[in-house]
């Protein structure tokens, strides 16, 4: 018998089965699934590495992101050590935690507040003028329960095959 408040956390088969389950209540995130496929689980190693990994692609393009890590991670002989906890450092913010949450510890529910993929993809597919504030996002996507986290990936598939 499973916990109550057991951490369900992605697979690649929960990860299908969820874009399937937001597909059929969502017809944007529909359009997506039939244009672009299932997204990658994104399934990241725990850990600081990983952490500051997060925070470069936070900062500049995905590309310079991972030179800049790659090349930290060689200046310090192939690790990035932790020396205090993340979010005692300016800097490090709820978006990075919400992506270490979804992407290292592949929790389900997660809905990163503030990233542009995400805003900007919600902003096109749901035909709006701007971007939605992230209280507003989060309202308009409860229906997404308990799968924003699969949602998330399915906008960043979209907003990346548009640029």
């Amino acid at each position: 018998m499973a916990k109550e408040n057991a951490i369900v956390t992605l697979t690649p088969a929960r990860l299908r089965s969820a874009c399937r389950w937001l597909a059929e209540r969502d017809s944007a995130l529909r359009e997506v699934l039939d244009a672009h496929g299932y997204p990658q689980l994104w399934n990241r190693r725990p850990g600081f590495s990983t952490t500051v990994h997060i925070i470069l692609e936070q900062q500049v393009s995905l590309a310079s992101a991972n030179a800049t890590f790659f090349r930290l991670e060689s200046k310090l002989g192939g690790t990035v050590t932790v020396r205090s906890q993340l979010t005692q450092h300016k800097g490090i913010g709820n978006w990075t935690a919400d992506i270490y949450l979804s992407e290292c510890l592949l929790r389900c529910d997660i809905l990163p507040k503030g990233d542009i993929g995400v805003l900007e993809a919600f902003r096109v597919l749901k035909g709006l003028e701007v971007r939605p504030a992230n209280e507003q996002l989060e309202a308009l996507t409860e229906h997404w329960r308990p799968w924003r986290s699969v949602a998330t990936r399915m906008l960043w598939l979209f907003y990346l095959n548009r640029r």
